[in-house]
């Protein structure tokens, strides 16, 4: 990363703060589209779990089949409301 790079990180996330003060895990953490990976031994399956988010960036599923290295497993993609945006630790 070069000087001006990090220099541009830094300055978006002090704007971020002075917009989200005391809303700071919101934002990093609620706002963000989440999921998980899991594996199910006995079908020998992934279950790709996800917020409804996925039906606007339908490009997601291509960029989580290849992050994961799933292209030649047996997955499925499971639309669960713990992970729309929005969401939190204890929801």
């Amino acid at each position: 990363m070069s000087n001006e790079e990090y220099q541009e990180a830094l300055n978006f996330m002090e704007k971020s703060l002075e917009v989200h003060q005391g809303q700071v895990g919101v934002f990093w953490y609620q706002g963000k589209p989440r999921g998980r990976v899991f594996y199910n031994p006995a079908t020998k399956q992934f279950i790709v779990c996800v917020g409804s988010w996925i039906n606007d960036h339908p490009e997601a599923v291509d960029v989580i089949v290849d992050e994961f290295g799933l292209e030649n497993e047996d997955y499925e993609f499971s639309v669960q409301e713990h992970w729309e945006l929005g969401m939190g630790y204890g929801d």
